[in-house]
C-alpha cells in the first residue's frame, strides 16, 4: 500500500522548483529539484507525473498567490476607481519585490 502524500514534501518540491527554474530556466533537471527538496527523484514523480505537470502546478500556485495579494489591495469601500487601481498596482509591485524568483 502506498504511503499518503505529504503536503510538506509537495511544498518543498515547489519551492525547490521555483529556485531551480529561476536559476536554470526550463532546463533545470528533476534530479536537481528533488535533491534540493531533500527527496529522491522518484518521490518527485509521485507528486507530479511529469516535469510539465510540476511546472504547471508551480505556475498556478504562484499566480494564485499573486491574485490573492492583488485582491487584498482592493478596498470595497473606496469610491474612487483611481485609488483602488493604485492600491492594486502597489500590491502587485510589492508582491514582485518580495518574490523576486517567482
Amino acid at each position: 500500500m502506498a504511503r499518503p502524500k505529504s503536503e510538506d514534501k509537495k511544498q518543498a518540491l515547489l519551492e525547490a522548483a521555483t529556485a531551480a527554474f529561476a536559476q536554470s530556466g526550463i532546463a533545470a533537471s528533476t534530479s536537481a529539484i528533488a535533491r534540493s527538496a531533500g527527496v529522491a527523484e522518484g518521490t518527485l514523480f509521485r507528486y507530479f507525473a511529469t516535469k510539465d505537470d510540476l511546472l504547471n502546478e508551480l505556475y498556478l500556485t504562484i499566480k494564485a498567490d499573486l491574485v490573492q495579494t492583488m485582491i487584498a489591495g482592493l478596498n470595497p469601500n473606496e469610491t474612487r476607481p483611481k485609488e483602488n487601481t493604485r492600491n492594486i498596482w502597489n500590491s502587485y509591485i510589492g508582491w514582485g519585490v518580495r518574490n523576486p524568483m517567482e
